[in-house]
């Protein structure tokens, strides 16, 4: 059978192609006829710091199209327009400038940009971007702000355990608290808790205070800290507080809880048959002698077995509480039955420790360092202590005003305490640290050696020691700075530096054949302190100088120091050697300390010189120090925007005065670029030559910040921070930020999709 097909089948695939594109095309139309009628109305405004001097006053904005992060582009879809009752106003389509197209529905490709309007000498000057944002219909409001508080405050927690392994505090956690009052923990926690890293908690300041909390500011030692421990079933377990503080913005300061848990044993142990052994076990415990904090009700135990992060169960006597502070256990009397005591087991004894009651605050329970039980006395004392200290800054330099052979090579500093005459004292407190760049920089009390104790306020009783560093280098020395006086908050800077000199003058003859036998006088001059002192010393001549290396060319004998001074007469103190007369720059003095245990030590050379003959020469060796306070000025330009438009390179300088609407002359710092976000100024060391500091003028020093000039760079800015009273001594950080936000200023865009449909 043959099948028939109507031609009018054939019309039926074309007719539907037909209807799809009628369809398609009316979509197009009503959508072209929809974009056309896109609304959008953005409002823009820029805050600045609310200040007379470096106000914001004439400036204006436009909207651009494209964002390509670091440079402008030429995108700009609408005129510009100038403020007016302190914003500026945009309604889309109406304002999209002739022949341009505004983005809609681009992503993230719509920006508003703003500029100071070209007046003359109008300051400050910028001209800067808003985030990126995606053009819908809808408003939209764009703030660019200007602020320059709050200033971080960074209070750091530590968490000294001066014990053994044994019940060493595992993890921990701490918080700020606000309110102190005596005998309760109280309510006043304005921070998150946050666990300890690496033995540390930092807090950052306001950033870290939460939600609908405030921090007490300046309210007089009404900030503390809470330390707890952390974890299941942790051991030993403890919730403490710290000494008191007051919280003042813009000084970085560092608490600390320390566990002191010692044991005094007797100073010559006997063991003895354990039937005959005696013994008396004292135990105290010492709080921060706080009203708020202390410790009221505990009790003690005496332990055998001491396995390191856990609480064993091996007591030996009943648990005790004390009487006028004291807990005394008499051995063997106190023995509980079917129990047996340690006896001369190497460190296996150990007290526990506890607070007891219902709801006491605060709370403990912890382990003495573990002790070997003999006949005898022994005393066993907990101890809980705590400090707050402002951030003081050390930084130590070492210079000196030689040449290139003989030039100090690698060297490390220390902080000490005490100055004992001619002994190098053992009151070290900071670890040993290397220069970098020829400064060593010690931040307290973040770098007080757990133990150890810095003499903040002791008059002139902080010094520093510099000393040579490495293996076979020349020259060596180890010599101390000028004392000083560590101030809390207050930074110092202390100078050690070696001074090198030689002259020489020409010796008259009474006749023309005369020769004049040369000399050559050395005399060493010290910071003429008791302390640090150079006593005995020696001296003799070389030839030959070979930089970084102590030579072997020594011509003349060691000679000892007689009445300050050693003196050389040549040719006659020339017995060994070769003498290098007339050799160029090829003759230096070698002195170096002499004598057992002597200090100050060092082996240094002098100047380079040309020996010849008739001439007297005079080569002095110095030591010298200045110990200063200097203040350092940290300045931040934080931006908060996205990507695009972010501010790059940047410079920073200080100055004084500040007169509303226009740059004053007064600035005594040279620009600084930024490095990590930051600038830092010590003064007065920076202060430039001639100028002056405002010092204690209030509010007398601000910051200029500005864009680092290049071709074509973007953005481009001139302005100025807060001012600010530039005092001697503390850490000062003065902060702008630069805030750029896009919202909708109503709920949400509304975006309108046409279906394509076949009929």
């Amino acid at each position: 059978m043959r099948l028939s097909y109507p031609r009018t089948f054939m019309l039926v695939p074309l007719l539907v192609f037909s209807l799809l594109l009628t369809s398609f095309a009316a979509s197009r139309v009503r959508a072209d006829e929809h974009n056309a009628d896109l609304a959008a109305t953005i409002t823009v405004r820029l805050h600045d710091l609310g200040l007379e001097f470096g106000a914001v006053t004439t400036w204006e904005a436009s909207l651009y199209a494209g964002a390509t992060a670091g440079e402008e582009t030429d995108g700009r879809f609408s005129a510009w327009k100038t403020v007016a009752d302190g914003m500026v106003s945009f309604t889309l389509p109406a304002e999209i400038s002739e022949g341009s197209v505004a983005p809609w529905e681009a992503a993230d490709n719509t920006y508003v940009r703003v500029r100071a309007q070209d007046t003359g000498d109008v300051y400050p000057t910028f001209d800067l971007v808003s985030n990126p944002f995606t053009l819908a219909p809808g408003r939209y409001a764009v703030d660019l702000t200007l602020s320059a508080a709050p200033v971080n405050t960074v209070v750091r927690v530590r968490l000294h355990d001066l014990g053994a392994a044994f019940g060493a505090v595992g993890p921990w956690e701490a918080s700020l608290y606000q309110g102190a009052v005596a005998g309760q923990e109280t309510g006043g926690r304005f921070t998150a808790w946050k666990p300890a890293q690496d033995g540390l908690v930092s807090f950052t300041l306001p950033t870290e205070v939460s939600a609908g909390n405030s921090a007490p500011w300046g309210v007089a030692n009404d900030t503390y800290v809470r330390v707890r421990s952390s974890g299941e079933n942790s051991y030993p377990s403890f919730d403490l507080v710290g000494r008191p503080f007051t919280l003042e913005a813009g000084f970085n300061l560092e608490t600390h809880v320390e566990l002191r848990r010692a044991v005094t044993v007797p100073a010559v142990p006997v063991t003895l048959n354990v039937d005959a052994a005696t013994a008396n076990v004292a135990v105290t415990l010492a709080d921060l002698g706080l009203a708020f904090g202390a410790v009221s009700s505990w009790e003690a135990s005496l332990y055998k077995g001491a396995v390191a992060g856990q609480e064993t169960s091996g007591r030996f006597t009943a648990w005790k509480a004390p009487v006028n502070g004291v807990i005394n256990f008499a051995l063997p009397s106190e023995i509980m039955t079917d129990t047996t005591a340690p006896w001369g087991e190497a460190n296996n004894t150990y007290v526990r420790l506890r607070a007891t009651g219902d709801g006491v605050y605060p709370t403990f329970d912890l382990v003495s360092n573990p002790f070997t039980l003999n006949s005898g006395n022994y005393t066993a004392t907990l101890q809980l202590a705590s400090a707050a200290r402002r951030d003081t800054v050390v930084q130590v330099t070492m210079a000196e005003l030689g040449a290139a052979f003989g030039q100090i090579g690698t060297w490390e500093a220390s902080l000490y305490a005490g100055a004992t005459a001619g002994a190098e004292t053992g009151g070290r407190f900071t670890a040993w640290k290397a220069a970098e760049d020829g400064v060593v920089t010690f931040v307290l009390p973040a770098e007080i050696n757990a133990g150890n104790a810095a003499p903040w306020g002791q008059a002139d009783n902080a010094y520093v020691r510099v000393r040579a560093s490495g293996t076979g280098v020349y020259p060596t020395f180890d010599l101390v700075g000028r004392p000083f006086t560590l101030e809390e908050g207050r930074n110092v800077a202390s100078h050690v530096a070696l001074g090198r000199a030689i002259t020489s003058t020409e010796q008259a003859s009474a006749r023309l054949l005369d020769v004049v036998t040369p000399t050559v006088t050395i005399n060493f001059t010290d910071l003429g302190l008791p302390f640090g002192a150079v006593t005995t010393w020696e001296a003799s001549l070389y030839n030959g100088a070979t930089v970084g290396a102590e030579t072997s060319g020594r011509f003349t004998a060691w000679k000892a120091v007689d009445q300050g001074v050693v003196q050389f007469d040549l040719p006659a103190d020339a017995t060994e050697g070769t003498t290098p007369w007339n050799e160029p720059e090829n003759t230096y003095v070698r002195v170096r300390a002499t004598g057992e245990g002597v200090y100050p030590t060092f082996d240094l050379v002098g100047m380079p010189f040309t020996l010849a003959a008739n001439r007297t020469y005079s080569a002095t060796m110095s030591l010298s120090s200045q110990a200063m306070t200097y203040t350092l000025v940290h300045a931040i330009l934080a931006d908060q925007g996205a990507t695009f438009g972010q501010v790059g390179a940047w410079e920073a300088s200080l100055y004084q005065g500040a007169v509303a609407g226009e740059e004053m002359s007064g600035r005594f710092t040279a620009w600084k670029p930024a490095q990590n976000g930051v600038v830092t100024f010590a003064l007065p060391h920076e202060i430039t030559s001639g100028q002056v500091a405002p010092w204690d003028v209030a509010n007398g020093t601000y910051v200029r910040m500005r864009r680092v000039a290049g071709e074509g760079i973007y953005p481009t800015f001139d302005l100025v921070g807060a001012p600010f009273t530039l005092t001697r001594g503390p850490s000062i950080t003065t902060q702008l930020n630069l805030h750029r936000m896009v919202r909708p200023s109503e709920s949400g865009s509304q975006r309108i999709y046409l279906p394509i449909v076949a009929r």
